[in-house]
């Protein structure tokens, strides 16, 4: 008698969209371990022809990637974040501001946080 695989574990990250008026999900649940939600985050832009940055408010960074600003590329992506294993599981929220860069000046789009729950 066969066996069965288990399928593997979804390790997708989540993302959060930009739009013109600032993100759509304004708050996205995460898991430092990754057992009820996913441990990384993106921020992907609808509009790739303006470069953003994301600036974490709330210290200490949830990331592994550090404090930021992270910028997106030219597919309007940032680079996927990895929540930091150490940060207690709780229901606490960083915050984090998205900002336009427009001719080398920032400004500020919209904000939102990110919720360790574990």
């Amino acid at each position: 008698m066969a066996t069965k695989k288990r399928a593997p574990a979804d390790k997708c990250p989540q993302e959060i969209v930009i739009t013109g008026t600032g993100p759509n999900e304004l708050f996205t649940y995460l898991d430092p371990v990754g057992k009820k939600h996913h441990a990384n985050v993106f921020w992907q832009a609808l509009d790739p022809t303006k470069q953003y940055q994301i600036s974490l408010t709330t210290p200490p960074s949830p990331f592994t990637n550090g404090n930021g600003p992270f910028s997106t590329d030219q597919t309007g992506r940032t680079m996927t974040l990895t929540v930091d294993g150490t940060i207690l599981p709780g229901s606490t929220v960083f915050g984090y501001t998205v900002q336009v860069i427009s001719k080398g000046k920032r400004r500020k789009l919209a904000g939102g946080g990110i919720i360790i729950d574990g």
